[in-house]
């Protein structure tokens, strides 16, 4: 099922939905066809006004989107946030494979194409925010200006701030708190709640990436116009990595994805993330099976294989190294 919600400059709020039941209760009756774009009224907007996929220029919008079972090419149409509410989502992107879960995101340029991947048999569902270009020009020069002008020029933000690192972002709390404070008001239809909410969303995403690259600069050994396309092509690795934790890699392998020698690749990595490529997927191995014994009920024999442990029992000597306990007693503990 599939429903979006457009906010224009002015806060207007302008629907589409296309599935089986209505995700909202003012949204029209759904006859089976897809639907265009309506106000909050239920009346029709005239055709070609809005695009289905790409937001007004000043404005944003959001999808949320429950499937399963697809794969799908598109280009986005605007600088977009992706989320997962529940399940997982692949990403082929920059030649490389990106693994979106629960709490992590991946900021796709605007222009830029991707693949997306759902496996069959699971429900996921999806949330994606796509920001107007004059909008995200706006943010982005305010958020750079020691004192942000009027709203007079906005050509003036620079062509490195609207250029995001398309990499996974984990772990960013500030980003989950908007998301969802965004997600939860599209039932309300409320144009100003969501403007708001918006626009505090693209500050964060852009200050996450300004954290980014403050990463990359501290790279050592590389000439400092190098060493944010260095960061880039091992943050492709890294979330290949993530991606396929449980088959088979290798030096060259992860090497090759980042366009680089294996030395170079290797003491690169450890630079940036602080472990050998070899610790770094096994540590994340670890710490996904963790996850899997205390969220799932999965056997513990078969978390252990789809993760690419030889055995179970190399697998429970590997996680008691790094846990200080069995597998068996963290299942227990939840």
């Amino acid at each position: 099922m599939f429903l979006a919600l457009l906010v224009d400059a002015d806060g207007s709020v302008y629907l589409r939905h296309d599935g089986a039941e209505p995700r909202h209760p003012r949204s029209p009756a759904h006859s089976g066809e897809p639907l265009e774009w309506h106000t909050t009224r239920g009346e029709p907007v005239a055709p070609g006004r809005f695009e289905l996929f790409a937001p007004p220029p000043d404005g944003l919008l959001l999808t949320s989107f429950t499937s399963t079972g697809r794969v799908f090419t598109s280009r986005a149409e605007a600088l977009s946030l992706k989320g997962v509410v529940r399940g997982r989502e692949t990403f082929e992107l920059d030649r490389g494979l990106k693994e979106v879960r629960q709490g992590a995101f991946l900021a796709v340029n605007e222009g830029h194409e991707y693949t997306s991947i759902i496996e069959p048999g699971e429900a996921v569902e999806t949330f994606c925010v796509a920001f107007g270009h004059r909008l995200t020009v706006e943010v982005a020069r305010d958020l750079s200006a020691r004192h942000p002008r009027p709203t007079e020029s906005p050509q003036e933000a620079s062509p490195e701030a609207l250029e995001l690192l398309e990499a996974v972002l984990v772990g960013a709390s500030d980003l989950v708190c908007a998301t969802e404070s965004l997600r939860r008001r599209m039932a309300d239809l409320d144009g100003e709640a969501l403007q708001e909410g918006g626009l505090e969303l693209l500050a964060r995403l852009l200050r996450a990436q300004d954290r980014v690259r403050r990463e990359a600069e501290g790279l050592e050994g590389l000439r400092r116009a190098d060493r944010l396309e260095v960061y880039r092509r091992l943050l492709r690795a890294r979330d290949s990595m993530e991606a396929t934790l449980g088959q088979a890699g290798s030096l060259e392998h992860w090497a090759a994805q980042a366009d680089m020698s294996r030395f170079h690749f290797a003491r690169s990595f450890k630079a940036a993330f602080g472990m050998s490529p070899h610790r770094y997927r096994m540590t994340r191995r670890l710490e996904r099976a963790r996850e899997l014994l205390k969220g799932s009920r999965r056997p513990t024999t078969e978390i252990a294989l789809d993760l690419g442990f030889d055995s179970p029992s190399h697998f429970a000597a590997a996680y008691r190294r790094r846990f200080g306990e069995t597998p068996s007693q963290t299942r227990q503990a939840n």
